[in-house]
């Protein structure tokens, strides 16, 4: 089953270092959510690991968050406080942060 996957993703790297994937960019976002969840197990953050990571202070977080360009964050176990997941703020710096 491995070896069906690894063909899978080979022909799926060449496509992409040929120019020849035509992914829109939600097909792009749906692969990176695809490829975080596999590898993250969807990675969970404290406001302010949020902030550290994205290298932001906690009201400019905040205005992001109200503002939508970040989703709310949510109770999790073995958080006190909401937390955010890393493929989320991933989404956020690829699409308005680079």
């Amino acid at each position: 089953m491995l070896n069906i996957i690894k063909c899978a993703l080979e022909e799926f790297l060449d496509k992409i270092n040929t120019g020849n994937s035509n992914m829109t960019e939600e097909d792009q976002i749906d692969t990176i959510r695809l490829f975080s969840r596999l590898l993250d197990k969807d990675e969970r953050m404290s406001k302010i690991k949020a902030c550290e990571y994205l290298d932001i202070s906690r009201s400019k977080f905040d205005s992001l968050v109200s503002d939508g360009f970040i989703p709310k964050g949510r109770k999790d176990d073995g958080f006190k406080e909401l937390s955010w997941s890393k493929f989320d703020l991933d989404l956020y710096k690829i699409k308005y942060h680079e």
